[in-house]
C-alpha cells in the first residue's frame, strides 16, 4: 500500500498512514494508538478522532469522533452539539484550553501540528 501521508510525535518512529480513514485514540482497535505517545494523559477517548483522506478536495480531515475536544496549528475544535461551555478539566493538558471553533472537523495540511489531550503530533502530507 503507497503510503499517503505520515504521523509524528517525539520519540516516536514516524507511523505511516496507508488507508482513506485511520482511527486515533487509546483504545486498542485504534490504528494510531496514543496511549504509547501520552500514556497517563486522561484527556484522550477511545476512539478520539478520525483521520480521512476526502478524494474530492484530495485533503486530509481530522475528525473529532468521541472525544472532547482536538487542537490543531493552535486553533481548537470541539463538538458542535456539545451545549456545555464549562468542561471540567480531565487532565492539566485540557485544563487552559478555550474552544476557538464549535466544529468537529479540522482541515490540515503539510506540517500541521496536532494536539489531542498530551499527545503532540505532527502531520505530514505527500498532498
Amino acid at each position: 500500500m503507497p503510503v499517503l501521508a505520515v504521523l509524528k510525535a517525539n520519540d516516536m518512529d514516524a507511523y505511516p498512514i496507508q488507508q482513506m480513514n485511520t482511527t486515533i485514540g487509546i483504545d486498542s482497535l485504534c490504528d494510531f494508538n496514543l496511549r504509547e505517545v501520552a500514556p497517563l494523559c486522561r484527556a484522550i477517548a477511545g476512539r478520539h478522532a478520525l483521520l480521512l483522506f476526502n478524494k474530492v478536495s484530495r485533503r486530509f480531515e481530522l475528525l473529532l469522533k468521541h472525544g472532547d475536544r482536538f487542537r490543531v496549528d493552535g486553533i481548537t475544535y470541539r463538538n458542535s452539539d456539545d451545549s456545555s461551555t464549562n468542561i471540567p478539566s480531565l487532565c492539566s493538558c485540557t485544563a487552559t484550553n478555550s474552544v476557538n471553533y464549535k466544529h468537529e472537523i479540522a482541515y490540515l495540511h503539510h506540517g500541521s501540528i496536532i494536539d489531542i489531550g498530551c499527545a503532540r503530533l505532527i502531520f505530514a502530507s505527500f498532498f
